[in-house]
This record gives structure tokens, sequence and C-alpha cells, in this order.
């Protein structure tokens, strides 16, 4: 009866010992699989660090190559407009320089108009006169000039009008113009010469004896 129990004994723990050799067998086997898919992972993800690696510099030399296109287009288009800008100063130059030598020619002829209106008999002289000076205002007009308006009791702004004198009014305030003695003229916005003009100095105050006597005795108590 003990030998027998004594051999189920030894059955028993050969059997365990066989179910932990195959335990042992397959942790190992286990282990080896995943050191197999390790090794094929390790390559793959090496390749896939130096794909975006060259990414990266692909992309930083894009924006490179951005930056630079847009500071090329940026300087063309500032020489671009410079130049414009310049082709329109030497033509505005130009053209005043001509228009200039015009203006005094067209002061003559306006002057010589007005006084044909005091002249009956050169009136038909006169007319001639004043098609040729009308034709000659759309010619200028055409090139952009325009005539400053400076008419009696407007105000007097001195970036259009030179005051030549002044003179007391009774009817127009003071500052403000009592005549144009000369026209003056813009090119395309731009101011090509003054109006000249006679400035009121309001009424002409005349100081009563009262006054005077009063004005003198301060001035000899001081």
């Amino acid at each position: 009866m003990e030998d027998k129990d004594l051999a189920t004994e030894e059955k028993e723990i050969r059997t365990e010992e066989n179910n932990c050799d195959e335990v042992k067998v397959d942790s190992q086997s286990e282990n080896e699989d995943v050191e197999t898919i390790q090794e094929e992972l390790d390559p793959k993800d090496q390749e896939l660090k130096i794909l975006r690696e060259k990414l990266t510099e692909a992309n930083i030399k894009v924006d490179e190559l951005n930056n630079k296109f847009l500071r090329s287009a940026a300087d063309n288009e500032n020489y671009r407009k410079r130049m414009v800008r310049e082709r329109e100063e030497l033509q505005h130059r130009s053209t005043s320089r001509v228009i200039e030598e015009i203006l005094p020619a067209i002061d003559n002829m306006k002057l010589g108009l007005s006084a044909s209106d005091i002249h009956p008999e050169a009136k038909i002289l006169a007319d001639g006169f004043v098609m040729v000076f009308e034709q000659l205002k759309n010619a200028l007009s055409q090139l952009g000039v325009d005539e400053i308006d400076a008419s009696p009791k407007d105000n007097f702004d001195p970036n259009s009008h030179e005051c030549l004198s002044q003179q007391a009014s009774e009817e127009i305030e003071e500052n403000k113009i009592i005549a144009t003695t000369r026209s003056g003229y813009r090119l395309n916005g731009k101011l090509l010469r003054p109006a000249a003009v006679i400035l009121s100095t309001g009424p002409l105050i005349v100081d009563s004896e009262e006054s005077v006597e009063k004005k003198t005795e301060e001035k000899q108590e001081a």
C-alpha cells in the first residue's frame, strides 16, 4: 500500500515537473517572439525617424525660399512704385516749366481783354482774342491745370493766395479778398502759382478828437 502511494506521488511530481518545463518552454518562446518583432520594428522606426528629419529639413528650405520670394516681390513692388513716382514727378516738373512760361502771356491777354471792355471800337478784335484765350484755357485744362478761385469776399487761404497789399473796406470784412491782381493756378492738384490778392483790413477807423486827446494824455503820463 505504501509502495503504491509512493509511486503515485512520484508520478504526480513528474507530471508537475513536466508542466513546469512546458511553461518554461512557452515563456522562452514568447520572449523569442517579442525579440523577433522588436528586431523587425527597430529598422522601420529608424527609417521613419530619418524620413521625419528629411521632411523637417524640406519644410525649413521651403520656408526659406518662400521668405526670399516674398522679399523679392516686395522689393520689385517698391521699385515699381518708386519708378512710377519718379516718372510722375519728372512729368510734373517738365509740364510746370512749360506752363510757367505760358502764364505771363495769359496774364497779358487777360489784361488786354479787360481793357477792351472800355473801348467799343476794339470789340471785333477782342472777340477773336476771346476765342483764342478760351482754346488756350481748354488746352491747359486737359493738361491738368486749374485756375484758383479768388473772388471778392472770399476768405484768404495762405495755401492758395498771396497777399500783395491790404486796404480798408466798408463793405468787405477783415482778412477777406477785395480783388485779385493776378490769377493763380494748380497743376494736377499741386500749387503752380498762388493767386495774388488784395486783402481787406475792415472799415477804416477814424479816431475822434476826444480819443486822440486821451491817447496823447496817456502817452504823456507814461
